[in-house]
């Protein structure tokens, strides 16, 4: 997509002398705009002004970190991903709009419970920082909750800073909260920091890349209880064909996962956790087959129990999620887990 502008201008007697300059910038996501501008005098008189504007989308790779929350992404999308729907009938809705709506709510096909997440945001520019509004409303029968959120964006490069609350409708109780991320080619840092009754709790988190490898180390500390809560480390490296991915939880948790993929629509994962703390293991496998544009097949087996998962594009923005789980230890019995999603996104 380009465009190409061309003007011409009489403007009254100055002493601005003869330049010529050139001008680029970077206006959007890969977005390309140069402009020449040229004068001259005429008779010491006038002069005539010529500019000409060359616009194009132009995509241009920005290589950046990952962040922390990135981590194991194809993991997740391989063994979790699809089978969140089991025991519930789910809706989604979202908008991809400059105001954005989400809306979330399921019915728990075992009880009665209904909980609802409802979330509104607002971004905009204004000069160069991106400034974005976030109301978040999550109700269930637990618990109530209100989330403010404000993200500014452009204070410095790579640097963006998240500050917010959090009010408890049943408690009456605010607990604000900072967060601050730095990212550039090769380092992602993040620093979370949420504050109960005036006592923080502080989550930090580093990850590294390079040719392939990728790092994660995640700490949380809270000041109240002086005490490391919550340690984790991770490696993972990816390849054109394969992803391997390795983390420690809590110094005893070990798990580790492998992803391959086999042909051009099929995703085969082995998937291995252990834990010497109660001296259990776990194994599974899955697979992922993309049988055309708007059919997707997912299936994982344990060492007990077999999960189907389908997804179903009916639509441009409408989407169908189908599962279930299948005891197999207990084939004959009413144990089985069913489940059904809609997504509509506009």
């Amino acid at each position: 997509m380009c465009s190409l502008l061309l003007t011409t201008t009489f403007l009254s007697y100055s002493h601005t002398p003869f330049r010529r300059s050139l001008t680029r910038a970077l206006t959007g996501p890969g977005e390309i705009a140069l402009t020449f501008l040229s004068c001259w005098y005429l008779n010491n008189i006038n002069f005539i002004f010529h500019s000409i504007s060359f616009r194009t989308l132009l995509k241009i790779p920005i290589k950046m970190a990952p962040s922390y929350y990135d981590y194991g992404r194809k993991e997740r999308e391989i063994f979790d991903i699809g089978y969140n729907v089991l025991g519930k009938c789910k809706i989604d809705l979202s908008t991809s709009t400059q105001f954005g709506i989400t809306a979330s709510g399921f019915q728990e096909l075992e009880s009665v419970n209904v909980p609802i997440y409802f979330e509104t945001r607002y971004k905009f520019y204004k000069s160069k920082y991106l400034i974005s509004l976030a109301e978040k409303w999550n109700m269930n029968n637990k618990n109530n909750n209100i989330t403010t959120q404000v993200l500014i964006g452009g204070l410095l490069p790579g640097f963006l800073l998240t500050t917010g609350g959090t009010f408890d409708c049943q408690k009456h109780s605010i607990a604000p909260r900072v967060r601050c991320e730095y990212t550039n080619d090769y380092v992602s840092l993040n620093l979370d920091t949420k504050f109960e009754a005036l006592k923080p709790i502080i989550d930090a988190s580093a990850i590294a890349v390079y040719n392939g490898l990728m790092g994660i180390f995640f700490v949380r500390y809270n000041t109240s209880e002086q005490v490391l809560q919550f340690g984790q480390i991770g490696l993972s490296y990816k390849a054109k064909k394969f992803v391997v991915t390795t983390t420690v939880n809590n110094k005893y948790n070990f798990s580790g996962s492998i992803i391959r993929k086999c042909i051009e629509r099929l995703y085969l994962g082995l998937k291995v956790c252990w834990s010497p703390v109660i001296n259990r293991s776990y194994i599974a496998i899955a697979a992922q087959y993309r049988i055309n544009r708007v059919v997707m097949f997912r299936a994982k087996i344990n060492l007990s129990q077999l999960y189907l998962s389908s997804s179903i594009q009916i639509k441009k923005g409408v989407n169908l999620t189908l599962a279930s789980i299948l005891e197999c230890r207990q084939f004959n019995q009413i144990s089985h887990k069913f489940g059904i999603g809609l997504q509509l996104t506009c």
